[in-house]
């Protein structure tokens, strides 16, 4: 009797963590190589990267930010000249980063009939990603901020009847 509630669980645990994906910052609405695609800016000053949480806006409200101080991260870039094709993939911004998690047990009923359980997490430790940062020198007022963040936890459960 133990056994059928205590034995046999199956536990699934993954982790999905990636290196810094590469980006760089665009040159706004400026097209310095032809009249088809815009450029990249060009990195004229050092800048370190990394997830700010109430880092200062350049104006408007404070919030996740790819820089510390977003202003000196904007003039640390400038417009292409014409002919160039500016810098690229310059700046690093954090990969995804998740553990999931499943945890099952299969319940035999009477010869081949079972009952399997299941119960699933996704992102189980909650953890915030932010991803898509404004960059791009045609909108100062939200440089660095990001527009977008992995889902939140989520959970499925399940049961199974096999016959």
């Amino acid at each position: 009797v133990v056994d059928a509630f205590i034995g046999g669980w199956m536990v699934t645990p993954t982790l999905q963590w990636s290196s810094a994906v590469p980006t760089g910052v665009g040159d706004g609405s400026n097209w310095a190589t032809d009249w088809n695609l815009t450029t990249n800016a060009d990195q004229v000053a050092p800048v370190s990267t990394g997830v700010y949480r109430n880092a200062p806006a350049i104006t408007g409200t404070a919030g996740p930010n790819l820089f510390t101080n977003p202003s000196a991260a904007f003039n640390a870039f400038q417009f292409a000249l014409p002919g160039e094709s500016g810098t690229r993939n310059e700046l690093r911004t954090p990969g995804p980063f998740a553990i999931n998690m499943s945890l099952a047990k299969e319940f035999t009923i009477h010869e081949n009939h079972k009952l399997q359980f299941r119960w699933e997490s996704y992102n189980l430790t909650n953890t915030t990603v932010f991803s898509g940062a404004s960059l791009s020198l045609g909108t100062a007022s939200t440089f660095g901020k990001y527009t977008s963040s992995a889902a939140a936890r989520q959970m499925e459960f399940a049961l199974r009847y096999s016959f």
